[in-house]
């Protein structure tokens, strides 16, 4: 899921740095992409039952690299572009 929340993250991106897209409402954006995306491949494609892991642990786990890489995704694409 890790290498999952990285594509999402440099996909993202990509997206608002050649849409120049800026502001809190962009990352408000990239979280909930994030989160769902996550939700959906955990509770629909692998089955698993939050209570038995526990949803902070699977919701969490990269979320700190995947917001680096975006950040830096986007401001290259805007700022070189």
């Amino acid at each position: 899921m890790f290498w999952c929340r990285q594509l999402i993250a440099l996909s993202v991106g990509l997206g608002a740095g050649f849409l120049a897209l800026t502001g809190i409402y962009v990352i408000i954006g990239f979280f909930i992409a994030l989160f769902l995306v996550s939700y959906l491949y955990y509770s629909k494609m692998l089955n698993i039952n939050e209570e038995e892991f526990g949803a902070n642990e699977l919701f969490m786990e990269g979320v700190g690299n995947a917001f680096g890489l975006f950040l830096v995704r986007q401001t290259h694409s805007t700022l070189f572009i």
